[in-house]
């Protein structure tokens, strides 16, 4: 089987993430890997999300996490759409966050299964409005520094699941 290893724009890594909203399974790409960490919530509906061969139900409020290498696509469930936003993350940008967090980048390397945070209420709210805030940002600099202001924040909750769960 041949995969894609998706890549990040030149602009995307000045902006110090990538941004994307997607509408639909259909506008997905098929099973790829990156270069970059992915991290995406889902904002309506349901979809399957395969990662690393394991079958993931995905639903407004999963928070998910992808580590470069990670094999994965999405695919219809049942009748179901979904709608989602996604940022790529430079390797370099996601390790000098764990370091200024003072945490473990290991756990990020561990599970097979992507970490899949359901959240709900406030959390979902207040971290949807931090990534559309990103996707807001003109691309350079401005978006870049919005980046760095929120993503510690948003790690940290990744990170607070993630050693919970393992």
């Amino acid at each position: 089987m041949d995969v894609e290893k998706l890549k990040l724009s030149d602009s995307d890594k000045s902006s110090g993430t990538g941004f994307l909203k997607q509408h639909s399974v259909y506008e997905t790409y098929p099973a790829h890997t990156h270069d970059f960490y992915e991290i995406f919530l889902v904002t309506k509906g349901k979809a399957i999300h395969v990662v690393n061969g394991i079958t993931q139900l995905v639903t407004r409020g999963s928070f998910v996490f992808i580590r470069p290498e990670d094999l994965h696509y999405y695919d219809y469930f049942k009748t179901y759409d979904f709608e989602f936003m996604t940022l790529g993350i430079p390797i370099s940008e996601m390790e000098n966050i764990f370091a200024y967090l003072n945490l473990p980048f290991e756990i990020l390397l561990s599970p097979i299964e992507a970490p899949n945070i359901l959240l709900e209420g406030s959390t979902m709210v207040e971290i949807e409005k931090k990534l559309e805030g990103i996707g807001k940002q003109e691309i350079g600099e401005q978006r870049h520094s919005f980046f760095l202001a929120v993503m510690p924040w948003l790690t940290y909750k990744l990170y607070q699941y993630m050693s919970e769960n393992s």
